[in-house]
This record gives structure tokens, sequence and C-alpha cells, in this order.
């Protein structure tokens, strides 16, 4: 709200100090199964408007983890289920978006960002090892190559990952007839 503030010559004039709107998000809950995703609502919206006389069923014509095709990440773009017709609207205001900067909601129109801690406007990010705020020192990178040759048939134990590890990458740099398999065992 702005307050009234008496100028020199007794004129009532309105003066704002900062933005006359505060937005936080709420706190982040999973929505009850089966649910419609926001996007899917929002679309869902326009199956009671008649286009040229017919109705149709709407959906997002993009998943919320899309960079869509729009220079405006706030834009929502549904389309008919058929794909015959779309549509371009301004996606209402808490719609999850994404541009090539950062995560974050629509407020106004504007994908504004959302860090890892889950707070408005914040910077945090996770990190290489998966830390939010991080500096990415917090883990070790491990990497070797498996090079004995098989002299038996059956299971062959090559490797323990720890519990916690992240970001696994497994390659098979040559052709082989033996296959790779996984025993997860929980300790």
């Amino acid at each position: 709200l702005c307050p009234r503030l008496s100028t020199t010559q007794n004129v009532n004039s309105s003066y704002c100090v900062g933005s006359p709107k505060q937005y936080q998000l709420c706190p982040n809950q999973p929505c009850p199964s089966p649910s419609v995703s926001f996007k899917q609502h929002q679309c869902s919206q326009f199956n009671s408007k008649s286009f040229g006389r017919r109705y149709y069923q709407w959906t997002p014509l993009y998943p919320a983890d899309y960079i869509s095709i729009s220079n405006k990440p706030c834009d929502l773009q549904c389309t008919t289920i058929s794909g015959e017709r779309q549509l371009l609207v301004p996606a209402h205001d808490g719609t999850f978006c994404r541009d090539a900067k950062y995560h974050g909601v629509c407020i106004e129109g504007i994908c504004q960002p959302v860090g890892c801690d889950g707070e408005l406007y914040s910077s945090k990010t996770v990190d290489r090892c998966g830390i939010c705020g991080g500096n990415g020192t917090s883990c070790q990178r491990i990497s070797g190559s498996y090079r004995k040759a098989l002299t038996q048939l059956g299971y062959v134990f090559i490797i323990n990952i720890p519990a916690g590890a992240s970001d696994i990458q497994i390659i098979e740099r040559h052709k082989t007839e033996n296959i790779l398999g996984e025993n997860l065992q929980l300790l």
C-alpha cells in the first residue's frame, strides 16, 4: 500500500517506496495423486469456451520441464488433444517456468528465479556434489577401469559403489560377449 503524504501545498499525493507487492512461495507439498499439473489446469479452462462454434479439449503443448520455443518462458502454450489448434496465453502467477538461466515461477509474466533452497529470488544452486549452496568440495571424483581377463564362467565381482554415490557412468569400451549386470544389496 502507498502511504498518503501531504505536500507543502496541502494537496494529498501518493508516494510509494519499493515494490507495492511482495511475493513468497508457499511451503512445497506434493500434490495428491492423481492430479493434473497447474499448466494442465490452466489449459483445461478453455474447454468450456467455443472456438469457431466448436469446443475442444485443451492440454499444455510442452511439459513442465521443457524450455518452450517462445522467447517468453511465462507464455502458456496450449494445444487441442488432436493437435488441430493451438493458443498462447499468459501463464498464471506461480506457474513453473524455465529459461536458459534458471528454474523459477512466473510472477506478473516474468520468470523469477527460485533457488535450490526453495526460496523465491534466491541465487543458490546445486553444486557438483549435489549440495544446495555448496562449493563443490564435499565430494570426490573416483574413476577407474576394469581390465582383467575373465577366466571363469558365471558372475564376477567388479566394483562396490558406495551408498550416496551420484552421477555414475559405466561405459563398456569394447564389445564383448559378457553381460554387465548389477546386484543391489541393502546394508
